[in-house]
């Protein structure tokens, strides 16, 4: 995978042997409660084909907000500079300082499917669970 970064201060921090890599903001950001921001990362990708990239909190982060959707997603055809969208949950405005590690890069195989689309309900195959909504196997 080829890896691109605006400045050596937001080169993304690598280690041999890590599922992901960390990324860094290239600015300052100050969230307010309830707030969203738009983070940059100076980062651009070249995702091999049949592969994609997850955009993930990083385990030891030490803000408590997240990531707007919960995490993002880095198509294989994507080359503009990644952007994590930040949701500020708490009951305080937040900062992300320029240069701080605030999300991870997780790139992950992802096979083809092919969807077809169909008329009716009764042309999907049956299963146990059928039209079971969330815990509808009983394994929450």
């Amino acid at each position: 995978m080829k890896l691109n970064w605006e400045s050596e201060k937001l080169k993304p921090r690598m280690e041999p042997g890590d599922a992901g890599i960390d990324l860094r903001a290239t600015e300052e950001h100050r969230i307010g409660v309830g707030q969203m921001a738009k983070v940059e990362t100076g980062v651009r990708v070249e995702i091999p084909k049949g592969w994609t990239g997850f955009l993930l909190p990083r385990s030891g982060i030490k803000q408590p907000w997240q990531l707007a959707n919960t995490m993002g997603v880095i198509d294989s055809t994507y080359r503009g500079v990644i952007i994590a969208k930040v949701f500020n949950n708490t009951d305080n405005p937040i900062i992300i300082q320029q240069y701080e590690r605030f999300c991870q890069l997780v790139v992950v195989p992802c096979y083809p499917v092919e969807f077809i689309e169909y008329a009716d309900v009764d042309e999907l195959s049956d299963t146990e669970r059928g039209e079971g909504g969330f815990n509808s196997t009983g394994s929450m």
